[in-house]
């Protein structure tokens, strides 16, 4: 009874939903967090994916608003859907189904706090909700500017859990490829 087998199956799986605010490549290489059900077998994962700006703007040439993916491996699902708009109470409420609204965990790769005047609304929700969150940046000087921001944007009440860190794997060089 192979439908009562799958059935069963996903009974067992627990559903891990993340968001991943402010993306631009991560566009180009979704097919990549497949990895996910690699690594954390027994989970069917929902990744919510918030890119600023039109489609105009965005690296991806292609992009579909929900995409799912499986791997041989694993009997789990990755579903990733797009939203092209601000990450805010609002848009989160208007483009996602109530079940995916509120993450256990949201992420914000290389986030830019700097370049990004939208950051305000996406930062006092994620606060207000207590959403656990990690942000990543470029460097240490957007880092600094990043934590006088969280302050601004949270009256005072804000801080980071974590002093930041730089990454030992980084290149301090750079380095130009002569054939281009």
């Amino acid at each position: 009874d192979t439908a009562a087998a799958d059935n069963d199956n996903d009974a067992k799986s627990q559903e891990i939903v993340v968001h991943l605010v402010g993306v631009e490549i991560e566009l180009d290489i979704m097919h990549l967090f497949c990895e996910l059900l690699c690594v954390l077998p027994g989970y069917n994962f929902t990744l919510c994916m918030f890119a600023y700006g039109d489609h105009e703007s965005i690296i991806a040439d292609d992009i579909k608003p929900e995409t799912v993916y499986k791997v041989k491996s694993s009997d789990n699902t990755l579903k990733v859907l797009v939203r092209t708009c601000t990450y805010c109470r609002d848009n989160v409420q208007q483009t996602l189904p109530k079940q995916y609204q509120v993450p256990q965990m949201l992420f914000g790769l290389n986030a830019g706090f700097e370049g990004y005047r939208n950051w305000e609304q996406a930062v006092q929700q994620i606060y207000r909700e207590q959403i656990p969150s990690i942000f990543t940046e470029y460097t240490v000087s957007t880092v600094q500017s990043a934590t006088i921001n969280l302050k601004q944007w949270t009256n005072g009440v804000g801080k980071m859990d974590e002093i930041y860190k730089i990454n030992p794997f980084r290149s301090s060089i750079i380095m130009f490829n002569p054939v281009s």
